[in-house]
């Protein structure tokens, strides 16, 4: 679970970023290839993994009397597998596909030092107008169902916990599948990013 303020916008909006490990988020698109592990493998569209896990978010928003959040296509994107040219090596795809293709599982990015080498100039970079931002990362390690089991694992750390229930109005979830011992990555991991 990692936060950050972003004192440059006063009128941006609040950003959760979570990621979801079981394969963390790679993507690929158009003219911009990813280079992904061998029998690596999106977690699945928005209405499987993703659209799983963004409906228990808001599932358990509600039953602590919060608002849903909304979707956010670019913040779901960096989670999974958006390319970014602002680290070394470059570019980087994605907070889950790059989190499997490096081996790393870490809020701070290798080779990323801007910010400390977290998602925030990433987020900036594509557009996002963010106020505050957090980041939840986790992994898959074999359950049944697993948008579940990432959710229940999230919802009882506190730190991941007061992310899902913090002040933010948007989230975006990527996924990442590959064989092995990590099932699906996300940045959110997955990747969760909220956007207020």
């Amino acid at each position: 679970m990692a936060r950050a303020r972003n004192h440059r916008s006063r009128e941006g909006s609040s950003v959760l970023v979570a990621g979801v490990l079981f394969g963390l988020l790679a993507f690929a698109g158009g003219a911009a290839m990813v280079a992904v592990p061998v029998g690596a493998q999106p977690a699945g569209s928005a209405t499987s993994f993703d659209g799983e896990l963004f409906s228990l978010t808001n599932q358990d928003r509600a039953s602590n009397g919060l608002g849903a959040l909304a979707s956010n296509a670019t913040l779901a994107e960096i989670g999974q597998s958006r390319p970014y040219y602002g680290c070394s090596p470059s570019p980087i795809y994605g907070r889950a596909a790059d989190m499997i293709t490096r081996d790393y599982f870490s809020h701070q990015i290798p080779g990323c030092t801007a910010d400390g080498g977290y998602v925030w100039p990433i987020m900036s970079a594509d557009g996002v107008d963010w106020r505050s931002a957090g980041e939840n990362i986790g992994w898959n390690s074999g359950y049944a169902d697993p948008a579940a089991g990432v959710n229940t694992a999230f919802m009882n750390s506190a730190p991941h916990r007061a992310n899902i229930l913090g002040d933010y109005n948007q989230l975006g979830v990527g996924s990442w599948y590959t064989a092995g011992p990590w099932n699906y990555p996300g940045s959110g991991g997955g990747h969760i990013s909220e956007e207020k």
